[in-house]
């Protein structure tokens, strides 16, 4: 079963699906940190072998998420985090996806995904950039 969060934000609405056992989101930052963890996820899971993916909690921190798979020289796990606009950057994780606004508060050496491409047609790994 799943549900739906109608999520009000500066830029406009928009539905938020979730399991229907899961609570709903903190706050208008966490659903829109969901949605692009949920782009993120279905371009990954059909392009990535030996995909699987969870959500991460940690103490302290927003939700992060965590994708591990078969790379080219054998398993890798990347964490993954969606700062939202005037969030701080959490260095030991692998890939940012950034909203089109952050782009200045790119890492050096991390891998980064601007969240509109998500939105538009094409292969996860070529939208991938290295920072």
């Amino acid at each position: 079963m799943a549900r739906w969060v109608d999520v009000f934000t500066a830029i406009g609405p928009f539905r938020l699906w979730l399991p229907a056992e899961s609570r709903p989101p903190l706050d208008a930052q966490e659903a829109c940190r969901l949605a692009v963890y949920g782009l993120f996820f279905s371009l990954a899971k059909n392009e990535v072998p030996g995909f699987s993916w969870q959500l991460v909690k940690a103490r302290n921190s927003p939700l992060q998420a965590q994708m591990a798979f078969n790379g080219a020289n054998g398993p890798e796990k990347w964490l993954i985090d969606a700062p939202r606009l005037d969030e701080e950057i959490n260095p030991v994780v692998d890939v940012y996806i950034l909203p089109m606004e952050g782009r200045k508060r790119e890492i050096p050496g991390k891998k980064f995904i601007l969240d509109e491409l998500l939105l538009q047609p094409g292969m996860l790994k070529e939208k991938i950039k290295l920072a």
